[in-house]
Protein backbone atom coordinates (compact mmCIF):
# COMPACT_ATOMS: atom_id res chain seq x y z
CA UNK A 1 0.00 0.00 0.00
CA UNK A 2 1.46 3.38 -0.92
CA UNK A 3 1.78 6.37 1.40
CA UNK A 4 -1.00 8.36 -0.30
CA UNK A 5 -3.44 5.51 0.16
CA UNK A 6 -2.45 5.17 3.81
CA UNK A 7 -3.06 8.86 4.33
CA UNK A 8 -6.53 8.60 2.80
CA UNK A 9 -7.43 5.65 5.00
CA UNK A 10 -6.21 7.43 8.15
CA UNK A 11 -7.96 10.65 7.20
CA UNK A 12 -11.15 8.76 6.53
CA UNK A 13 -11.37 7.38 10.06
CA UNK A 14 -13.58 8.66 12.91
CA UNK A 15 -14.45 12.34 12.64
CA UNK A 16 -12.37 14.57 14.84
CA UNK A 17 -14.06 17.12 17.17
CA UNK A 18 -13.56 20.40 15.33
CA UNK A 19 -10.56 19.62 13.12
CA UNK A 20 -7.80 22.18 12.80
CA UNK A 21 -10.03 25.00 14.07
CA UNK A 22 -10.20 23.21 17.41
CA UNK A 23 -6.55 24.01 18.11
CA UNK A 24 -7.13 27.68 18.95
CA UNK A 25 -7.78 27.15 22.65
CA UNK A 26 -4.92 24.65 23.01
CA UNK A 27 -2.42 26.89 21.21
CA UNK A 28 -3.38 29.92 23.29
CA UNK A 29 -3.26 28.01 26.57
CA UNK A 30 0.12 26.52 25.61
CA UNK A 31 1.53 29.89 24.56
CA UNK A 32 0.59 31.60 27.82
CA UNK A 33 1.79 28.68 29.94
CA UNK A 34 5.14 28.42 28.17
CA UNK A 35 5.55 32.20 28.46
CA UNK A 36 4.96 32.05 32.21
CA UNK A 37 7.29 29.07 32.74
CA UNK A 38 10.15 30.71 30.88
CA UNK A 39 9.61 34.21 32.25
CA UNK A 40 9.69 32.82 35.80
CA UNK A 41 12.75 30.69 35.07
CA UNK A 42 14.46 33.73 33.54
CA UNK A 43 13.67 35.85 36.58
CA UNK A 44 15.11 33.18 38.89
CA UNK A 45 18.26 32.84 36.74
CA UNK A 46 18.80 36.59 36.42
CA UNK A 47 18.49 37.01 40.18
CA UNK A 48 20.97 34.16 40.65
CA UNK A 49 23.42 35.58 38.09
CA UNK A 50 23.24 38.98 39.79
CA UNK A 51 24.15 37.29 43.07
CA UNK A 52 26.95 35.26 41.41
CA UNK A 53 28.48 38.37 39.86
CA UNK A 54 29.00 39.79 43.32
CA UNK A 55 30.56 36.57 44.65
CA UNK A 56 33.40 36.11 42.11
CA UNK A 57 36.34 38.13 40.81
CA UNK A 58 37.43 38.17 37.17
CA UNK A 59 35.41 37.54 34.01
CA UNK A 60 36.25 33.83 33.79
CA UNK A 61 35.32 33.16 37.42
CA UNK A 62 32.11 35.18 37.09
CA UNK A 63 31.14 33.27 33.92
CA UNK A 64 31.75 29.95 35.67
CA UNK A 65 29.78 31.03 38.77
CA UNK A 66 26.88 32.18 36.59
CA UNK A 67 26.96 28.89 34.68
CA UNK A 68 26.74 26.99 37.98
CA UNK A 69 23.71 29.01 39.11
CA UNK A 70 22.01 28.51 35.74
CA UNK A 71 22.71 24.76 35.80
CA UNK A 72 21.28 24.45 39.32
CA UNK A 73 18.07 26.21 38.25
CA UNK A 74 17.80 23.83 35.29
CA UNK A 75 18.37 20.78 37.51
CA UNK A 76 15.71 21.97 39.96
CA UNK A 77 13.26 22.14 37.05
CA UNK A 78 14.29 18.78 35.52
CA UNK A 79 13.94 16.59 38.62
CA UNK A 80 10.13 16.92 38.98
CA UNK A 81 9.70 16.74 35.20
CA UNK A 82 11.42 13.35 35.27
CA UNK A 83 9.71 12.07 38.42
CA UNK A 84 6.12 13.05 37.57
CA UNK A 85 5.95 12.17 33.87
CA UNK A 86 4.85 8.53 34.29
CA UNK A 87 1.91 9.31 36.61
CA UNK A 88 1.10 12.13 34.18
CA UNK A 89 0.81 9.64 31.33
CA UNK A 90 -1.58 7.49 33.36
CA UNK A 91 -3.64 10.58 34.14
CA UNK A 92 -3.73 11.65 30.48
CA UNK A 93 -5.08 8.25 29.40
CA UNK A 94 -7.53 7.69 32.27
CA UNK A 95 -9.04 11.19 32.37
CA UNK A 96 -10.22 13.43 29.55
CA UNK A 97 -7.17 15.28 28.29
CA UNK A 98 -9.13 18.53 28.25
CA UNK A 99 -9.88 18.11 31.96
CA UNK A 100 -6.18 17.58 32.67
CA UNK A 101 -5.25 20.69 30.67
CA UNK A 102 -7.80 22.91 32.44
CA UNK A 103 -6.78 21.60 35.86
CA UNK A 104 -3.10 22.21 35.16
CA UNK A 105 -3.82 25.77 34.05
CA UNK A 106 -5.53 26.35 37.39
CA UNK A 107 -2.50 24.87 39.16
CA UNK A 108 -0.29 27.24 37.17
CA UNK A 109 -2.33 30.20 38.41
CA UNK A 110 -1.87 29.07 42.01
CA UNK A 111 1.90 28.80 41.48
CA UNK A 112 2.11 32.29 39.96
CA UNK A 113 0.32 33.70 42.98
CA UNK A 114 2.69 31.78 45.27
CA UNK A 115 5.70 32.95 43.27
CA UNK A 116 4.63 36.58 43.38
CA UNK A 117 4.24 36.34 47.14
CA UNK A 118 7.68 34.68 47.39
CA UNK A 119 9.34 37.57 45.52
CA UNK A 120 7.50 40.06 47.73
CA UNK A 121 8.98 38.43 50.83
CA UNK A 122 12.38 37.54 49.32
CA UNK A 123 13.23 39.98 46.48
CA UNK A 124 16.63 38.33 45.93
CA UNK A 125 14.95 35.07 44.90
CA UNK A 126 16.92 32.24 46.49
CA UNK A 127 15.47 28.94 47.66
CA UNK A 128 11.85 30.09 47.73
CA UNK A 129 11.91 31.12 44.08
CA UNK A 130 13.66 27.85 43.20
CA UNK A 131 10.93 25.92 45.03
CA UNK A 132 8.26 27.58 42.88
CA UNK A 133 10.34 26.73 39.78
CA UNK A 134 10.40 23.11 40.90
CA UNK A 135 6.61 23.09 41.32
CA UNK A 136 6.30 24.54 37.83
CA UNK A 137 8.22 21.46 36.72
CA UNK A 138 5.52 19.30 38.34
CA UNK A 139 2.83 21.29 36.53
CA UNK A 140 4.60 21.04 33.19
CA UNK A 141 5.10 17.28 33.59
CA UNK A 142 1.39 16.74 34.23
CA UNK A 143 0.45 19.05 31.35
CA UNK A 144 2.73 17.60 28.66
CA UNK A 145 1.16 14.17 27.89
CA UNK A 146 -2.31 15.73 27.70
CA UNK A 147 -1.07 18.58 25.48
CA UNK A 148 0.66 16.33 22.94
CA UNK A 149 -1.71 13.38 23.31
CA UNK A 150 -4.81 15.42 22.51
CA UNK A 151 -3.48 16.46 19.07
CA UNK A 152 -4.31 13.13 17.34
CA UNK A 153 -7.73 13.23 19.02
CA UNK A 154 -8.47 16.67 17.55
CA UNK A 155 -6.81 16.29 14.13
CA UNK A 156 -6.89 13.71 11.33
CA UNK A 157 -3.59 12.08 10.41
CA UNK A 158 -3.04 14.25 7.33
CA UNK A 159 -3.03 17.38 9.53
CA UNK A 160 -0.87 15.97 12.33
CA UNK A 161 2.49 17.28 11.07
CA UNK A 162 0.90 20.67 10.45
CA UNK A 163 -0.61 20.66 13.94
CA UNK A 164 2.73 19.74 15.50
CA UNK A 165 4.39 22.49 13.51
CA UNK A 166 1.96 25.07 14.83
CA UNK A 167 2.17 23.77 18.39
CA UNK A 168 5.97 23.76 18.42
CA UNK A 169 6.09 27.19 16.76
CA UNK A 170 3.62 28.57 19.30
CA UNK A 171 5.67 27.05 22.11
CA UNK A 172 8.91 28.53 20.87
CA UNK A 173 7.40 31.97 20.32
CA UNK A 174 6.24 31.79 23.93
CA UNK A 175 9.71 30.69 25.04
CA UNK A 176 11.17 33.67 23.18
CA UNK A 177 8.65 35.99 24.81
CA UNK A 178 9.32 34.47 28.23
CA UNK A 179 13.10 34.66 27.93
CA UNK A 180 13.13 38.23 26.60
CA UNK A 181 10.19 39.28 28.76
CA UNK A 182 11.75 37.81 31.88
CA UNK A 183 14.92 39.80 31.26
CA UNK A 184 12.95 42.99 30.62
CA UNK A 185 10.83 42.45 33.72
CA UNK A 186 13.97 41.84 35.79
CA UNK A 187 15.49 45.06 34.45
CA UNK A 188 12.28 47.08 35.01
CA UNK A 189 11.37 45.86 38.48
CA UNK A 190 14.91 45.84 39.94
CA UNK A 191 14.48 45.67 43.72
CA UNK A 192 10.76 44.81 43.54
CA UNK A 193 10.57 41.78 41.22
CA UNK A 194 7.21 40.78 42.66
CA UNK A 195 5.66 43.35 40.34
CA UNK A 196 6.67 41.06 37.46
CA UNK A 197 4.64 38.30 39.07
CA UNK A 198 1.45 40.30 38.68
CA UNK A 199 1.75 40.12 34.88
CA UNK A 200 2.32 36.38 35.08
CA UNK A 201 -0.83 36.00 37.17
CA UNK A 202 -2.85 37.76 34.46
CA UNK A 203 -1.37 35.43 31.84
CA UNK A 204 -2.44 32.42 33.89
CA UNK A 205 -6.01 33.70 34.16
CA UNK A 206 -6.14 34.17 30.38
CA UNK A 207 -4.70 30.68 29.92
CA UNK A 208 -7.49 29.12 31.98
CA UNK A 209 -10.08 30.91 29.83
CA UNK A 210 -8.39 29.65 26.64
CA UNK A 211 -8.23 26.06 27.89
CA UNK A 212 -12.01 26.02 28.40
CA UNK A 213 -12.43 26.48 24.63
CA UNK A 214 -10.70 23.15 23.86
CA UNK A 215 -13.23 20.56 22.61
CA UNK A 216 -14.20 17.78 25.00
CA UNK A 217 -12.56 14.41 24.35
CA UNK A 218 -13.31 11.11 26.14
CA UNK A 219 -10.73 9.28 28.26
CA UNK A 220 -8.56 6.96 26.16
CA UNK A 221 -8.95 3.99 28.53
CA UNK A 222 -10.60 3.12 31.83
CA UNK A 223 -8.30 0.41 33.16
CA UNK A 224 -4.69 -0.06 34.21
CA UNK A 225 -2.52 1.42 36.96
CA UNK A 226 0.98 2.90 36.91
CA UNK A 227 2.72 -0.45 36.43
CA UNK A 228 0.36 -1.29 33.56
CA UNK A 229 1.04 2.13 32.04
CA UNK A 230 4.78 1.51 32.06
CA UNK A 231 4.35 -1.99 30.67
CA UNK A 232 2.01 -0.88 27.88
CA UNK A 233 4.28 2.01 26.89
CA UNK A 234 7.37 -0.19 26.93
CA UNK A 235 5.66 -2.94 24.92
CA UNK A 236 4.40 -0.43 22.33
CA UNK A 237 7.84 1.12 21.88
CA UNK A 238 9.61 -2.25 21.77
CA UNK A 239 7.17 -3.64 19.19
CA UNK A 240 7.52 -0.75 16.72
CA UNK A 241 11.03 -0.10 15.40
CA UNK A 242 10.16 3.29 13.91
CA UNK A 243 8.55 4.43 17.15
CA UNK A 244 11.57 3.17 19.07
CA UNK A 245 13.98 5.11 16.85
CA UNK A 246 11.91 8.28 17.27
CA UNK A 247 11.99 7.94 21.06
CA UNK A 248 15.77 7.42 21.03
CA UNK A 249 16.15 10.44 18.76
CA UNK A 250 14.09 12.61 21.12
CA UNK A 251 16.21 11.57 24.09
CA UNK A 252 19.47 12.37 22.30
CA UNK A 253 18.28 15.73 20.95
CA UNK A 254 16.94 17.02 24.25
CA UNK A 255 19.89 15.71 26.25
CA UNK A 256 22.19 17.72 24.00
CA UNK A 257 19.81 20.71 24.02
CA UNK A 258 20.02 20.91 27.81
CA UNK A 259 23.66 21.91 27.42
CA UNK A 260 22.82 25.07 25.43
CA UNK A 261 21.13 27.51 27.89
CA UNK A 262 23.60 26.96 30.74
CA UNK A 263 26.62 28.54 28.99
CA UNK A 264 24.69 30.98 26.76
CA UNK A 265 23.06 33.07 29.50
CA UNK A 266 26.40 33.76 31.28
CA UNK A 267 28.08 34.27 27.89
CA UNK A 268 25.51 36.98 27.12
CA UNK A 269 25.67 38.77 30.47
CA UNK A 270 29.37 38.43 31.34
CA UNK A 271 31.37 37.83 28.15
CA UNK A 272 29.24 40.03 25.86
CA UNK A 273 28.39 42.35 28.80
CA UNK A 274 24.76 42.78 27.74
CA UNK A 275 22.32 44.73 29.90
CA UNK A 276 19.68 42.70 31.72
CA UNK A 277 16.93 43.53 29.23
CA UNK A 278 19.13 42.35 26.33
CA UNK A 279 20.46 39.21 27.99
CA UNK A 280 17.74 36.98 26.58
CA UNK A 281 18.33 37.97 22.93
CA UNK A 282 20.70 35.06 22.06
CA UNK A 283 18.26 32.45 23.40
CA UNK A 284 15.42 34.37 21.75
CA UNK A 285 17.22 33.95 18.43
CA UNK A 286 17.45 30.23 19.16
CA UNK A 287 13.70 30.13 19.81
CA UNK A 288 12.92 32.05 16.62
CA UNK A 289 15.05 29.59 14.68
CA UNK A 290 13.25 26.62 16.22
CA UNK A 291 9.87 28.15 15.41
CA UNK A 292 10.92 28.80 11.80
CA UNK A 293 12.28 25.27 11.54
CA UNK A 294 9.02 23.81 12.86
CA UNK A 295 6.95 25.77 10.35
CA UNK A 296 9.28 24.79 7.53
CA UNK A 297 9.11 21.14 8.61
CA UNK A 298 5.31 21.28 8.68
CA UNK A 299 5.27 22.81 5.19
CA UNK A 300 7.75 20.29 3.76
CA UNK A 301 5.92 17.37 5.37
CA UNK A 302 2.49 18.38 4.02
CA UNK A 303 0.15 15.43 4.77
CA UNK A 304 2.97 13.01 5.62
CA UNK A 305 5.60 12.50 8.30
CA UNK A 306 8.85 13.36 6.51
CA UNK A 307 11.61 11.11 7.82
CA UNK A 308 14.25 12.72 5.61
CA UNK A 309 14.25 15.87 7.74
CA UNK A 310 15.69 13.99 10.73
CA UNK A 311 19.30 13.53 9.52
CA UNK A 312 19.28 16.99 7.92
CA UNK A 313 18.31 18.59 11.23
CA UNK A 314 20.82 16.55 13.25
CA UNK A 315 23.81 17.33 11.05
CA UNK A 316 22.79 21.00 10.80
CA UNK A 317 22.75 21.28 14.60
CA UNK A 318 26.24 19.74 14.80
CA UNK A 319 27.67 22.12 12.21
CA UNK A 320 26.11 25.17 13.89
CA UNK A 321 27.55 24.20 17.28
CA UNK A 322 31.03 23.75 15.86
CA UNK A 323 30.84 27.13 14.11
CA UNK A 324 30.03 28.80 17.44
CA UNK A 325 32.86 26.91 19.16
CA UNK A 326 35.40 27.97 16.54
CA UNK A 327 34.19 31.56 16.17
CA UNK A 328 33.23 32.82 19.65
CA UNK A 329 31.06 35.54 18.07
CA UNK A 330 29.73 38.85 19.33
CA UNK A 331 26.03 39.55 19.81
CA UNK A 332 25.04 39.61 16.12
CA UNK A 333 27.09 36.51 15.32
CA UNK A 334 25.77 34.66 18.36
CA UNK A 335 22.18 35.40 17.37
CA UNK A 336 22.86 34.32 13.79
CA UNK A 337 24.49 31.01 14.76
CA UNK A 338 21.88 30.17 17.40
CA UNK A 339 19.10 31.07 14.98
CA UNK A 340 20.49 28.65 12.39
CA UNK A 341 20.99 26.00 15.09
CA UNK A 342 17.35 26.44 16.10
CA UNK A 343 16.19 26.16 12.49
CA UNK A 344 17.81 22.74 12.14
CA UNK A 345 16.49 21.70 15.57
CA UNK A 346 12.95 22.53 14.43
CA UNK A 347 13.40 20.42 11.28
CA UNK A 348 14.38 17.54 13.55
CA UNK A 349 11.77 17.88 16.29
CA UNK A 350 8.58 18.03 14.20
CA UNK A 351 8.96 14.62 12.51
CA UNK A 352 10.13 12.99 15.76
CA UNK A 353 7.07 14.32 17.63
CA UNK A 354 4.71 13.36 14.81
CA UNK A 355 6.12 9.82 14.59
CA UNK A 356 5.61 9.25 18.32
CA UNK A 357 2.04 10.59 18.26
CA UNK A 358 1.13 8.72 15.07
CA UNK A 359 2.75 5.37 15.78
CA UNK A 360 1.68 5.10 19.45
CA UNK A 361 -1.52 3.02 19.84
CA UNK A 362 -4.51 5.26 20.56
CA UNK A 363 -5.40 3.61 23.89
CA UNK A 364 -1.88 4.09 25.27
CA UNK A 365 -0.76 7.25 23.52
CA UNK A 366 -0.55 9.21 26.76
CA UNK A 367 1.47 6.39 28.32
CA UNK A 368 3.94 6.30 25.42
CA UNK A 369 4.37 10.08 25.46
CA UNK A 370 4.83 10.07 29.25
CA UNK A 371 7.35 7.20 29.11
CA UNK A 372 9.22 9.09 26.39
CA UNK A 373 9.13 12.22 28.57
CA UNK A 374 10.70 10.32 31.47
CA UNK A 375 13.55 9.21 29.22
CA UNK A 376 13.89 12.70 27.73
CA UNK A 377 13.91 14.45 31.11
CA UNK A 378 16.37 11.90 32.48
CA UNK A 379 18.66 12.74 29.57
CA UNK A 380 18.16 16.45 30.16
CA UNK A 381 18.90 16.04 33.85
CA UNK A 382 22.11 14.21 33.00
CA UNK A 383 22.94 16.96 30.51
CA UNK A 384 22.34 19.60 33.17
CA UNK A 385 24.58 17.78 35.64
CA UNK A 386 27.26 17.55 32.93
CA UNK A 387 26.83 21.30 32.33
CA UNK A 388 27.26 21.91 36.06
CA UNK A 389 30.45 19.84 36.02
CA UNK A 390 31.78 21.79 33.03
CA UNK A 391 30.96 25.03 34.84
CA UNK A 392 32.86 23.91 37.93
CA UNK A 393 35.78 23.09 35.63
CA UNK A 394 35.44 26.66 34.26
CA UNK A 395 34.91 25.45 30.68
CA UNK A 396 33.89 28.40 28.50
CA UNK A 397 30.76 28.55 26.33
CA UNK A 398 32.87 27.81 23.25
CA UNK A 399 34.35 24.80 24.99
CA UNK A 400 30.89 23.46 25.89
CA UNK A 401 29.66 23.79 22.30
CA UNK A 402 32.78 22.06 20.94
CA UNK A 403 32.01 19.09 23.20
CA UNK A 404 28.34 18.53 22.37
CA UNK A 405 28.34 19.50 18.69
CA UNK A 406 29.83 16.25 17.33
CA UNK A 407 27.20 14.21 19.20
CA UNK A 408 24.15 15.70 17.44
CA UNK A 409 24.18 13.39 14.38
CA UNK A 410 23.61 10.41 16.70
CA UNK A 411 19.97 11.55 16.95
CA UNK A 412 19.50 10.26 13.40
CA UNK A 413 21.74 7.20 13.69
CA UNK A 414 18.81 4.78 13.31
CA UNK A 415 17.52 3.82 9.86
CA UNK A 416 14.05 5.27 9.34
CA UNK A 417 11.97 3.97 6.43
CA UNK A 418 12.02 6.00 3.22
CA UNK A 419 8.24 6.53 3.33
CA UNK A 420 5.54 6.38 6.04
CA UNK A 421 4.20 2.97 6.95
CA UNK A 422 0.95 1.92 8.66
CA UNK A 423 0.91 2.82 12.33
CA UNK A 424 0.45 -0.77 13.50
CA UNK A 425 4.23 -1.17 13.81
CA UNK A 426 7.06 -2.57 11.78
Amino acid sequence: MNAAAETRIEAGGPEKPGGFRALGGLLTAQFLGAFNDNAWKQLVIMLAIAAAAGEADGASAKEAAAQRKTAIAQIVLMIPLMAISLPAGLLADRVSKKSVIVSMKAFELALMVLGTAALKWHPAGGMTALAVLSLLGVQAALFSPAKYGILPELLPHDQLSKGNGFLETCTNLAIIGGIVGGGVLFWMTKSEPWHAGMLLILCSVAGIAASLAIPDVPPARAEGGLAATVRMAYDAIRADRVLRLAVIGQVIVWSIASLVPVPIMPYATIVLELEGWMSGLPLAALGIGIGAGCLLAARLSAANVEYGLIPLGAFGMALSALVFAAWGPGLAGTMLVLGVLGLFAGLLLVPLNAIIQWRAPADRRGAVIAFTNVLVYTGMLIGSVVALGLAKAEVSAQGVFSRWGPGSPSASSGRFPSSPRPSSGS
